[in-house]
């Protein structure tokens, strides 16, 4: 186990696309950390560049005492997981789990005993024997760690792995991999262009756009308290709604930006501001509603409790703590402090 850090890493491709500018960030020993942002933000370019399958093109990157520049992706002793399994076809999961320890020339008692306990902590003990293909998404992305974590890596990398699972399974195996993090104690670095996953699986969050770094910080400082309006509208789900600042009370200068959990029926805020919402769609989930709409002349949508009665076309008074409201410049698109 070691820190990760990167010290101003630049990574330019040919032609003039630069695909991380001058990242900053320190990973400690121990820690999920979640490099989260849209297809194209550089954070897979940031990854392989940790493994050394892509090299900077300026600064560099430390694991634990150890500069990486120049460095082959054998020698950096970490272990990356791909969103398409990546495991040899013609093996049973007994033989791809053995596989980086035969090439280490490990003694064959200990790469039996740690064949087990990585097949017993990863429930795969009755499927030693199957080839991959007799296997399902699922445990073939617990073999797939497996496979990577037998070698007892100083880092541990994950490149979207569950992105090709069903919901049901992705959410499973989000648990499975916090718990498999907190029994292990490993340096993890995880990339997903899904924010759900993002907030649900790392200690802290860093969020990249176009390149650069935007916010690194715990889920919950992350949602509550984003540094700028990209950040606002890219962590959350449904999104935050952006209001115009005299909707709101607040000048022309000034995007507010709402959560729709933070939208409530008029009478249920003291002191809310208030918002006329023309409901447009209208969609039931049981415990909560999201009502999708229009207010202040922008796309809104409330998600209110499941036994608010509401239909398309009906006006809903709604009102706003002030105190939810999160405010940002509306030319520099920072959050601005307020009361």
């Amino acid at each position: 186990m070691a820190p990760v850090v990167f010290h101003q890493v630049t990574k330019e491709f040919p032609g003039g696309t630069t695909a991380v500018d001058a990242l900053d960030l320190e990973i400690p020993d121990g820690e999920l950390m979640v490099l989260v942002g849209p297809s194209g933000c550089g954070k897979s370019t940031a990854l392989r560049m940790i493994a050394g399958l892509e090299q900077p093109s300026s600064g560099r990157i430390t694991i634990g005492e150890r500069d990486m520049t120049g460095l082959s992706p054998g020698a950096r002793d970490v272990a990356m997981v791909f969103q398409s399994y990546a495991l040899y076809p013609h093996m049973s999961v007994r033989d791809n789990l053995a596989f980086p320890l035969r090439r280490r020339r490990m003694g064959r008692d200990e790469i039996g005993r740690r064949v087990t306990e990585m097949a017993e902590m990863l429930e795969l003990g009755e499927l030693l024997k199957r080839k991959p293909a007799q296997l399902s998404g699922g445990q073939r992305q617990r073999v797939a760690m497996g496979r990577a974590l037998i070698r007892e890596p100083v880092a541990f990398l994950l490149d979207e792995p569950l992105s090709n699972l069903d919901a049901k399974l992705r959410t499973e195996l989000r648990a499975e991999l916090k718990r498999l993090h907190r029994r292990l104690g490993t340096t993890m670095v995880y990339v997903t262009h899904d924010q759900i996953e993002a907030m649900t699986l790392g200690d802290r969050i860093a969020v990249m756009n176009r390149g650069r770094l935007q916010q690194v910080g715990s889920p919950d400082e992350i949602y509550r308290r984003p540094c700028n309006l990209f950040v606002g509208r890219f962590v959350g789900s449904p999104a935050m709604n952006l209001l115009p600042g005299p909707a709101v009370g607040r000048g022309a200068d000034v995007i507010a930006g709402v959560r729709p959990e933070a939208m409530h029926r008029a009478g249920e805020v003291a002191g809310g501001i208030p918002l006329e919402l023309v409901t447009d769609v209208v969609e039931p989930l049981g415990s909560d509603v999201y009502v999708h709409g229009s207010a202040g002349g922008e796309a809104v949508v409330a998600r209110l409790p499941g036994n608010v009665q509401v239909s398309p076309g009906d006006r809903l008074a709604l009102a706003i703590d002030p105190a939810d409201l999160h405010l940002f410049d509306r030319e520099t698109e920072g959050r601005l402090a307020h009361e």
